[in-house]
């Protein structure tokens, strides 16, 4: 789903036992090419026939002005959003992943969610269920 952006799957959307299906990317630096260790990764879990989550994740390394991190990553969120559901990002949820501020947002039957993590090393995931 998002190949184009570099977050491309390895082996597959494949049976993981006990009928969960899941495929996952390895880790893309953010923004492209960039010196810095930030990372996302792209993960799909769900049945045979259909995901049923999706989830997109950011390793922040970076200390200091992480801005053009996020907006790599709002960038991200802004085309898992509209390839998996044909709809936009709504701008609240936009505004709020270029932020880094945890929310949740209703697109159409998907729930849609910013989460920060906690740990040794900061992350933000977004998930579209």
């Amino acid at each position: 789903m998002l190949d184009d952006h570099g977050l491309r799957t390895r082996d597959g959307y494949r049976d993981v036992g006990q009928g969960v299906f899941r495929c996952a990317s390895v880790g893309h630096r953010l923004p492209r090419a960039s010196p810095a260790r930030d990372e996302a990764h792209y993960a799909a879990t769900g049945d045979r026939g259909r995901a049923r989550q999706l989830q997109l994740d950011l390793a922040l390394h970076s200390r200091g002005d992480v801005r053009a991190v996020l907006d790599a990553f709002t960038v991200l969120a802004q085309a898992l959003t509209s390839r998996s559901l044909g709809q936009a990002l709504p701008a609240d949820a936009r505004q709020a992943i270029a932020l880094g501020l945890p929310g949740s947002w209703r697109v159409d039957s998907a729930d849609l969610s910013l989460e920060r993590i906690g740990g040794a090393v900061p992350a933000l995931r977004f998930v579209v269920r």
